[in-house]
């Protein structure tokens, strides 16, 4: 069993409420997070962008790993080194695939699979998604996920409300084994 923590914000002009959903999975080390938003007001909001989830942390030189590939060559996996700039997976097919998996997994430069400092990121959607990092002059890197903003329109009626993608997160101090091990159990245990 999981538990969550609800933090609610508010806009005031246009009676909009935004929930952040954040759920604990101790058993596999494993916290989820997603955004739902609530049209409270009388007129029709229209959404162009709505994140899944947003990770901060220290800038300096990241491994990101992500997964491409096609039929019959599923899952091929590339890493890049990031000092600075931005790097963005994403799919504009109409749905995650082979091509662009919407799992990604970021550590230290040095990570290996049973040593060093590395989070994953699961988006479970089957839609357009885009996962971005970007590393800043100031110090700071920025993963961001959800669905893909490039040509997303959504027309929130009065009383309706729209949930985000849930996302999966997990971090491991010992390389991307745990990673694994933590990402299978919460399959296992909470998706299948």
């Amino acid at each position: 069993t999981a538990q969550t923590l609800v933090i609610c914000l508010e806009e005031r002009f246009h009676n909009i409420r935004m929930e952040l959903f954040y759920s604990i999975f101790e058993e596999c080390d494993c916290i989820t997070r997603y955004a739902r938003l609530i049209n409270n007001g009388k007129e029709d909001i229209k959404i162009t962008r709505l994140m899944s989830a947003q990770l901060d942390t220290q800038a300096f030189e990241w491994k990101i790993t992500s997964f491409h590939g096609d039929w019959t060559r599923e899952m091929n996996r590339y890493d890049m080194l990031l000092q600075a700039g931005k790097y963005v997976n994403d799919s504009m097919t109409g749905f995650s695939s082979n091509k662009s998996n919407p799992f990604v997994m970021f550590g230290e430069a040095d990570t290996g699979e049973d040593y060093g400092n590395c989070y994953a990121c699961n988006l479970i959607y089957s839609g357009n998604h885009r996962t971005s990092f970007e590393s800043s002059g100031h110090g700071k890197f920025r993963m961001l996920t959800g669905i893909n903003p490039d040509f997303f329109s959504w027309i929130l009626k009065p009383t309706d409300c729209f949930d985000a993608p849930e996302c999966v997160l997990t971090y491991s101090a010992n390389g991307y084994q745990d990673i694994s091990l933590h990402m299978h159990t919460f399959v296992r245990e909470h998706i299948v």
